[in-house]
């Protein structure tokens, strides 16, 4: 779950469909790269679950609550949802996740940021902004038991790749982590268990506590190609979970793969220091952040979990 702060945005952006760059990686030197990589650091929600289908029963929870407090019946508050959604889904600047007065994520990167959003702009004339923002952070929360596990059909197999490949695999994610070893105790794994480093914090920049030098050699932010706002890269707490894992495997991150769904989320940092990065993308992806994969060293992108295998060289069964 990526959720904390609040959702609001500046400029405009087109449309971003992942269209023709299916895959960077094979026929390329990234396959090559394999052999340099010991370790697969998995993001879990979106990356290894199919996010909008774990979604689906927390926001059709959700929209009942926003509908009761909107004064709307079902049919109107989904249509007027439908229309906002795809807003916040084509214009990536106009629609941030602000944490403590700064954007750290597009709205569109998961459908529970994408809910959070549109609730608030649904609600924008009926309530306050103060008392809007509480009441929707409530009926976030009441909705979110209603969240399902809806794993990636690849998402075992590739698991067991890693593993039966002789390299380490974890989780690090902002989900609990007793909350995700319990998901991944329902998979048919031949290897395993997979350590999860929990509650990594991937939207908070501060300070870490376990690398703070580290973590001041990294630059601020970095700058992107259709972006105006800069990505912030000093994200302190998900370093901590970084070096956790690291210290856990006994791996280095320059040697380690990291996936996610998300650039700014899962692999901004990670990428920053050192490590190979490979970006799940969702049909929301912004082309700011398909850009930036496709111009930076030690990074491929894939619809699916399925070109992992590729970029470690690894052939499929």
């Amino acid at each position: 779950m990526r959720r904390r702060g609040s959702l609001d945005g500046r400029a405009a952006h087109p449309p971003n469909p992942f269209a023709a760059r299916r895959t960077r990686h094979e026929g390329s030197p990234m396959a090559a790269a394999g052999a340099s990589i010991d370790a697969v650091f998995f993001d879990f929600d979106g990356t290894l679950t199919d996010a909008e289908a774990c979604a689906a029963p927390f926001l059709e929870a959700f929209q009942e609550r926003v509908a009761r407090r909107a004064g709307l019946d079902r049919h109107p508050l989904v249509e007027a949802w439908r229309r906002l959604a795809a807003d916040v889904d084509a214009h990536p600047e106009r629609h941030g996740w602000v944490v403590d007065g700064r954007v750290v994520a597009p709205a569109c990167a998961d459908p529970y940021l994408r809910a959070s959003r549109v609730a608030k702009l649904l609600l924008s004339d009926a309530l306050p902004d103060a008392e809007r923002d509480e009441a929707v952070d409530h009926d976030f929360a009441d909705s979110y038991r209603h969240v399902r596990t809806v794993f990636r059909d690849e998402a075992t197999e590739i698991v067991d790749a890693v593993l039966a490949s002789g390299r380490a695999a974890c989780v690090v994610s902002n989900t609990r982590a007793s909350w995700i070893e319990a998901r991944l105790a329902t998979l048919p794994l031949r290897f395993g268990p997979v350590p999860v480093a929990g509650e990594a914090a991937k939207w908070s920049i501060t300070a870490s506590a376990r690398a703070p030098e580290r973590l001041g050699r990294v630059p601020e932010a970095l700058s992107l190609d259709g972006l105006a706002r800069p990505v912030l890269l000093r994200r302190g707490r998900y370093l901590d979970a970084l070096v956790t894992m690291e210290a856990a495997l006994g791996v280095r991150l320059d040697r380690v793969l990291v996936c996610g769904d998300v650039f700014e989320l899962d692999l901004g940092l990670p990428h920053a220091l050192g490590a190979h990065v490979h970006l799940v993308a969702r049909a929301t992806t912004p082309r700011y952040e398909l850009r930036a994969i496709a111009e930076l060293p030690r990074a491929g992108v894939s619809e699916g979990l399925g070109a992992v295998r590729a970029r470690l060289g690894l052939a499929r069964r």
